[in-house]
């Protein structure tokens, strides 16, 4: 698996636990009336917006994690410290921008 063999390399900057077996991406609104089978589903949810298929107004980075998205930021940072792709450039999803 990728998050397996990025753990190897420098890290996992997705914050994806391999522990957890495969992830898939995909869109499925999952929903129920009442309270009855909230506490079966407590957990069961990973806040990570695929970048591939999140729309403009998402947040991708925060699912990713606090650690790697300030490791993200970091490296962002040092690779261009003028800022000039996260200002300059139109669209895409910026980092600290």
């Amino acid at each position: 698996m990728a998050a397996s063999a990025a753990n190897g390399v420098g890290g996992n900057a997705l914050g994806l636990d391999p522990k957890k077996g495969v992830y898939l991406a995909y869109a499925e609104v999952v929903e129920w009336f009442g309270s009855e089978h909230d506490e079966a589903a407590a957990g069961l949810y990973d806040h990570f917006n695929y970048m591939g298929d999140a729309a403009g107004f998402q947040a991708v980075y925060p699912g990713y994690g606090a650690a790697n998205e300030a490791k993200l930021l970091s490296i962002s940072r040092k690779y261009d410290p003028t800022r000039t792709f996260q200002t300059l450039l139109p669209r895409g999803f910026k980092i600290g921008a």
